[in-house]
């Protein structure tokens, strides 16, 4: 199954229009309705946007859903087996996809776009971030601040809420690792 397909088969599980849905997570319905018939590619950011109006964690939407995360629980990724995502902003890579239900979700991304039109400019997400740059040069560009040069082993822990975008600022693809966590305050007012 496909993610559109589990996109879908969420959506109607919860018996929401897609008027609903775009509403609740602030994506057109448009793109939504394109994401659910496979005709365009959806940003991880927005992968999380779904994943928390849909109430599922976000390896839901991979082929092999994982076990909840509990004491003593561990998961390891080998080089090159984390799940891939192309996405219309940079190829991801998704580490620890066999645990849901995380206060934070891993992943390798490369960063390919030169200019913040090609990432399809700033987004933004609950929760906080953390970026280090494994490989290249990268300018991280947000809303409150100058776009910012980021260079092999930097690093910067961000509001994630603050609208971002991730930029490559070299020749060749940037390779970063991503953490971004969960904000347990926005899961909580909704299971009240």
């Amino acid at each position: 199954m496909h993610i559109g397909e589990r996109v879908k088969t969420f959506r109607k599980a919860l018996q929401l229009s897609l008027s609903e849905l775009s509403i609740q997570t602030g994506i057109s319905e448009a793109t939504l309705s394109r994401v659910e018939n496979d005709q365009t590619l959806m940003s991880a950011a927005n992968l999380y946007v779904l994943s928390q109006a849909l109430n599922v964690d976000m390896s839901a939407f991979f082929e092999n859903p994982g076990s909840p995360a509990r004491s003593g629980i561990r998961s390891i990724t080998r080089k090159g087996q984390g799940v891939f995502l192309e996405t219309e902003r940079y190829s991801a890579q998704v580490l620890s996809n066999d645990i849901t239900n995380k206060m934070m979700n891993p992943a390798i991304d490369i960063v390919a776009g030169q200019t913040l039109e090609e990432v399809g400019g700033l987004h933004a997400h609950p929760g906080e971030e953390f970026l280090i740059v494994l490989e290249g040069n990268l300018h991280l560009h947000s809303e409150h601040y100058a776009p910012l040069l980021l260079e092999a082993e930097d690093s910067i822990y961000f509001d994630s809420s603050m609208k971002h975008a991730y930029v490559c600022a070299g020749d060749t693809p940037a390779r970063i690792l991503v953490i971004a966590t969960i904000d347990a305050t926005h899961l909580k007012s909704e299971g009240e």
